[in-house]
């Protein structure tokens, strides 16, 4: 009856982890664990952000973050408020037969 909260779970059945975890896995000859997965998706929100052909001023940037967009990412989905925070809906995992299972995906 464990639930444990994660911001990243490389078991997960999310698509964009699932690529993230198999390429690492494939790069590094590891599984990644949240350092790698969150500063993968940081980079990743900002070259997607950056790339917008109407991002021209580091203020459209900040506008473009801050729209409520949603990014689906290695660590699920991240979004920012008004302020600039970000929001990521955890990983919530349980253990059954001694193993690490994912309960909210």
């Amino acid at each position: 009856n464990t639930v444990i909260a994660d911001g990243f779970f490389p078991a997960s059945s999310n698509p964009a982890t699932i690529e993230f975890t198999k390429d690492y896995e494939t790069l590094f000859g590891k599984s990644p664990a949240f350092l790698e997965a969150v500063a993968f998706d940081t980079a990743s929100i900002l070259f997607e952000t950056v790339l917008d052909q109407t991002i021209r001023t580091r203020s459209d940037l900040k506008t473009k973050l801050q729209s409520g967009h949603v990014y689906d990412g290695a660590t699920g989905v991240t979004l920012f408020d008004n302020k600039g925070n970000a929001h990521r809906k955890l990983f919530l995992i349980t253990i059954k037969k001694d193993r690490f299972i994912e309960i909210n995906h």
